[in-house]
Parts: C-alpha cells; sequence; structure tokens
C-alpha cells in the first residue's frame, strides 16, 4: 500500500482562539472550554464547565476566527497535553481558552479529518505530538512545532474504509453508554416513586393499590407517614446513618518515591476518575507491595465511590471492577442492611443534600465522618431487598455493556496502529463508500 508523507501545516490550518478576557466570564451562556474540560471530553465523559460567555463576546470573537465547526480537532496544549477531540455538532456552540488549545481546520482534500484524528489518537501519532512539546516548567506545545510533525498517509479510499471500520467501534461504544444510561433511568424512576415521592405509601394512604405492583409487595409499604427528622416520611420507616447500614474506607496513595509500589496488577483510581458514569479501567495500577504499604484498600466490585475534596467535590460512581482509591475518594461498601444498588440510588438522589456539609474555605471538602453520619430514609432490610430484586437485572445489563465496551475499546485500539501503519491493508471490497 502507498503511503504520502506531508508535514500537517500542509494537510490543515493549525490556528488558537482569539483571546477572551476574565472579565468576560459568566456563570451562564455560551460555553467556554479549557484544556481540562477538552480533557473530559477527549475521554467521552461529560464535561463540568465552569465558564461561560455572552452570546455578544462570542459572536465578537467568531467573527474574526470563523466558527468553530463539526469536524474540526481540539487538542490540548499545556499542561496535559496532546489530548484530541474531534468537534460534535451537538457541542456547538462553544469557545475556548487561547493557549491552553490548538485548534485544527480547514482540512486538505487529501486527508480524512476523523483518519488525522484516529492518527492523533494512536500512540505513535501522541508520540510525535508530545516530541514537539517546548519548556521545562510548565511543557506545551506549539503551532510551529505541531505543524513540522510529519504524518504519512493512504489513499483516501484507504483513509475512509478506516474510519468506517474504527467509528463503527466507537458507534458501539457509545450506544452500550446510552443504552447503560437507560437502564439506570430505569432503575433511578423505580427508586423515586418508592422512597423520594412515596408513591406507594400515597396509594395506599388513599385505601387504592399502587400500580403495577402485587398484593403482596404493595403490603410492605405502611399506608400513613410520620413526622421525621427529614421531614414526613412514611410510618414505621427509619432516618438511619450511612456508616450504621454500611462500612466507608477512605482511599490512599502508594508513595511514588518507591517504583516497587508501582505498575503492578492492581486497579487504583483517583478522584478524576469519579466523573465517569461507570469505572471499568483503572487511572493505574499498583503492586501487592504498594497496597500493602499504603492507607489504600481494596473495594468490591459494585462499591459506590464518591469524590470528597477540591474541584471533584461531590462526583460519583459505580465501581464495574475490584479497585483501590486515593485519599480524595471514600467507598462506600454494601452490606446485609443495604445493597451496592440501594446505597447507588441513595447518594443519587441525595448528593446535594450531601455535599451542603461541605467544609475549608477555598479548598472544599466533606470527609469520612461526614459521610457516615449523613442521614437518608431506611425502608427496613425486608423491602430494601425486594427493591434491590426489581432493579439487579437493570444494574447488571449495565455491567455487561460496559464488560462489551472493555473489549471494543480493546479490538479498537489493536486495530488503530495496524490500520494506520499499513501493517493490515483494508480489500477493495472495504473501500466502498
Amino acid at each position: 500500500m502507498t503511503f504520502k508523507e506531508n508535514a500537517l501545516v500542509e494537510l490543515c490550518d493549525i490556528v488558537s482562539s482569539k483571546r477572551v478576557f476574565a472579565a468576560s466570564y459568566q456563570s451562564e451562556g455560551v460555553p467556554f472550554f479549557r484544556g481540562k474540560e477538552v480533557s473530559q471530553l477527549a475521554r467521552g465523559e461529560n464535561t463540568t464547565a465552569e465558564l461561560y460567555i455572552s452570546d455578544e463576546v462570542y459572536n465578537d470573537v467568531i467573527s474574526r476566527t470563523g466558527p468553530i465547526n463539526s469536524g474540526d480537532i481540539l487538542l490540548t496544549a499545556v499542561g496535559t497535553l496532546g489530548n484530541p477531540y474531534q468537534v460534535k455538532e451537538t457541542d456547538l456552540p462553544f469557545y475556548f481558552k487561547d493557549g491552553n488549545i490548538v485548534w485544527l481546520r480547514k482540512f486538505s482534500k487529501e486527508i480524512n479529518s476523523t483518519y488525522l484524528f484516529y492518527w492523533l489518537n494512536s500512540e505513535y501519532g501522541r508520540s510525535k505530538v508530545l516530541d514537539t512539546a517546548i519548556g521545562s516548567t510548565q511543557a506545551a506545545l506549539t503551532i510551529k512545532g505541531l505543524g513540522a510533525i510529519s504524518i504519512s498517509f493512504p489513499s483516501l479510499a484507504q483513509q475512509n474504509g478506516i474510519v468506517r471500520i474504527l467509528s463503527a467501534i466507537d458507534q458501539k461504544i457509545k450506544m452500550n453508554n446510552a443504552l447503560s444510561k437507560t437502564l439506570e433511568g430505569i432503575a433511578q424512576t423505580i427508586f423515586k416513586s418508592w422512597f423520594i415521592d412515596f408513591d406507594p405509601v400515597k396509594a395506599r394512604e388513599k385505601g387504592q393499590k399502587p400500580d403495577g405492583m402485587s398484593q403482596k409487595l404493595a403490603n410492605l409499604f405502611p399506608n400513613s407517614f410520620a413526622e421525621s427528622e427529614l421531614g414526613m416520611i412514611p410510618a414505621g420507616w427509619e432516618c438511619i446513618s450511612l456508616g450504621t447500614l454500611c462500612e466507608t474506607l477512605l482511599g490512599g496513595t502508594p508513595t511514588r518515591a518507591k517504583e516497587e509500589f508501582w505498575n503492578g496488577e492492581i486497579p487504583w483510581i483517583n478522584s478524576g476518575k469519579v466523573n465517569e458514569f461507570r469505572i471499568n479501567t483503572p487511572t493505574e495500577c499498583i503492586t501487592h507491595t504498594g497496597l500493602k504499604h499504603s492507607a489504600t484498600k481494596l473495594l468490591p466490585k459494585g462499591t459506590t465511590v464518591l469524590a470528597i475534596t477540591g474541584a471533584t467535590l461531590g462526583q460519583f460512581s459505580r465501581l464495574e471492577i475490584e479497585a483501590c482509591a486515593n485519599q480524595s475518594v471514600v467507598g462506600i461498601i454494601q452490606s446485609e442492611k443495604a445493597s451496592n444498588e440501594f446505597i447507588y440510588l441513595n447518594i443519587k438522589n441525595n448528593i446535594m443534600r450531601l455535599i451542603s456539609a461541605q467544609t475549608g474555605g477555598a479548598q472544599q471538602h466533606i470527609n469520612k465522618e461526614d459521610v457516615n453520619a449523613f442521614k437518608i430514609i431506611y425502608p427496613g432490610q425486608e423491602l430494601m431487598s425486594e427493591f434491590t430484586s426489581v432493579v439487579l437485572e437493570q444494574f447488571n445489563q449495565i455491567g455487561n455493556l460496559m464488560t462489551q465496551n472493555i473489549v471494543l475499546s480493546e479490538m479498537r485500539d489493536s486495530l488503530l496502529p495496524r490500520l494506520i501503519s499499513g501493517e493490515l491493508q483494508l480489500p477493495n471490497e472495504m473501500l466502498a463508500s
């Protein structure tokens, strides 16, 4: 297969944004991304956009730079380097911070922009990008340095075929994620009906049978309410602290000074990872020696993890793998009285009330004791168990879909270097548009 070679600057425009001054930042309007948000998008996470600009400021800057378009590529250029993200139609409109992000646009007819995006995501492409970094105190990518990168690429037909294959895998991963969120939404709807809105209790209070519920299950719900420290709750239910229902474990970090503590086989996550919908891959891995000589503990699969400090405060997720965590994360582990599913949905529905216990001035945080003392409404073990049996199928399906995504991601990551290097050539019948 014949490959052509060009400098990146010959294949697209490489530019940055126009400066937007801090005085223009506001709490709503057009999202304004920094490297942090672009890195989140690159990892497939929801952005935690904190800055916005007005429509007037946005219209002014794009009148001078031109608009950001679907298919354009953004590359983080300061701090965390070289994370590429290809803009989607659903992202628009937004603008981004000058100097922190490099913008690739107006692509040559010789290059498929999505092929270039996959090239930048490959280990080879990433190493070529990072080799251009300048600066020792704070490394950065420059437009000039990136423009000089040499890109080898096959015919446009081969590029298009490669894109179709890799995009199909990514689309399946995306569909699995969407289905997972739908399944969680079903479980969330049931939880809210039973334990937030108390719909079955309200029905029984009126002498009615709760909709869609067997009489045996309906009889587990009371038919009246009583006053409690959390307001009116079903009679006989309790306001109980999390610490009396389940075990909580604070994480820790093995010292970086000991190489033998790292690059092992035990998954370890930091608080930034807790932003993910479900955690099925680690941030890093530690060794058994690192586990033994640090405060971190191994958390079972299914554990709810909660970030308790700084910018990640209040982020939570569910472990789909057995893993350790750092000291900014509390793991909340199931017991006979409270299943993983019951715990997770309680945190999801009460997170704002929980983080209102935050302290610490500039560095906001809650601690393990705050989590232990946090009060939830508890319906008793029998009804909790019945609820778990109702939603367990949804949670198990989500786990299966996340496992599929690991396999698909590994397949994509295995194919990517072989396709872009020419080691694996697509037959002609796969090149038809």
